[in-house]
């Protein structure tokens, strides 16, 4: 079967690449001929009224600083911007570029089915309609979800109905956030499923596999990715690092990181070198969902930050609650802005996986189920 996936897969985000990739590999796997839509959405994120004086302030600091360190550093970032789009267009079929009604058009006769894949493509503060297949009419082609994120735990009750009217003629829903299926569920009056990100399709050989498992530092070291700037978070990386004797390597990502971090040279890494320093880390410390999900997938010991407080309007940890409780691995959870990280057994691997392998399956056969 002919299938259009509509999600992001330009972003210059590990995870964004990465689960775009799991998605139409296994799909290739089931036997279908999948390709990326390639729609490039306007990405001009709407400013909420809701952040505090500090926070503007802040989110000031990191903008500067994330476009000056650019403009002194370009030619990594060149390279690095390369490498993403070089990951996809190896690996991946992506259609022409999408601009227009008549490509839209012509995109609904390419294909037999349309997926719409992971990410936060269906976050309600960018609302995209070409995210919910609004052109394609689900009367005469299959249309059906896989995994897209709100974002958030719940759907803020304004856009209930919106989701409602934009997703009526789907052939199946899911979601990832396990909070929202009920209430998106319940709107729909029909179900909707919970199911993985597109990540856990593939095993741990298979991302080997595609990655290469030679060891690109050759000494012992603690891996950080963090999506967001927090001192107190990367005070905690430097003294567990230090009492455990282990090189810091990281991949700093916004703001003032690029200043303060110091861990400049691997800014440049590949989606798939993303991979590599995960699996060969003695311990991952992160903020990001898919950095905890590649290290619960390349059973790798690992700790993971709340991003957000929980009085948060951005609060987003609902993502990372759900995948640890799916894995029994919510130890591994540290409080936002905790200073430490605390001592803990090391993970059994093989109990994980046995507590989030019906999960997984489920999803699995959703998937082929909504293509049958």
């Amino acid at each position: 079967m002919k299938i259009g996936v509509t999600t992001w897969f330009r972003d210059m985000n590990y995870g964004t690449i990465l689960q775009a990739l799991a998605l139409q590999t296994y799909l290739k796997k089931l036997g279908h001929e999948p390709s990326l839509i390639n729609y490039l959405p306007p990405r001009n994120f709407p400013k909420d009224k809701r952040r505090t004086f500090m926070q503007k302030v802040q989110n000031k600091l990191d903008f500067i600083c994330t476009n000056k360190y650019k403009s002194e550093h370009s030619d990594i970032f060149d390279k690095k911007r390369q490498s993403f789009f070089e990951t996809i267009d190896s690996l991946c079929d992506v259609t022409a570029p999408v601009i227009n009604d008549a490509d839209f058009a012509e995109i609904g006769g390419s294909f037999d089915a349309f997926i719409c894949g992971s990410d936060q493509i269906w976050n309600p503060n960018w609302m995209d309609k070409h995210f919910f297949l609004d052109y394609i009419d689900g009367s005469q082609k299959r249309k059906i979800s896989y995994a897209p994120s709100i974002g958030l735990g719940r759907l803020p009750e304004q856009k209930i109905k919106d989701y409602a009217d934009l997703l009526k003629d789907f052939t199946a829903v899911s979601l990832r956030e396990e909070d929202a299926v009920h209430q998106l569920s319940t709107a729909l009056n029909k179900p909707v499923k919970n199911v993985c990100d597109p990540v856990f399709l593939l095993n741990k050989t298979e991302w080997l596999a595609l990655s290469g498992n030679k060891r690109k530092i050759n000494e012992p070291y603690l891996f950080y990715y963090f999506l967001t700037y927090n001192t107190r978070h990367w005070l905690a990386v430097k003294k567990f690092a230090e009492k455990h004797n282990l090189k810091i390597v990281g991949l700093p990502v916004v703001g003032r990181e690029f200043y303060v971090f110091n861990t400049n040279e691997y800014i440049n890494s590949a989606p798939l070198d993303f991979i590599n320093y995960i699996h060969n880390a003695e311990y991952v410390v992160t903020d990001s969902f898919h950095a905890t999900s590649f290290s619960i997938l390349l059973e790798t010991q690992f700790f993971v930050f709340e991003q957000f407080s929980d009085k948060s309007y951005l609060n987003t940890n609902s993502r990372i609650v759900n995948i640890l409780n799916k894995f029994a691995v919510s130890d591994r959870l540290i409080k936002h802005n905790s200073t430490a990280i605390p001592e803990l057994d090391d993970i059994n691997f093989v109990s994980a996986r046995k507590n989030a392998e019906k999960f997984i399956n489920a999803s699995k056969a959703y998937l082929s189920d909504s293509l049958k």
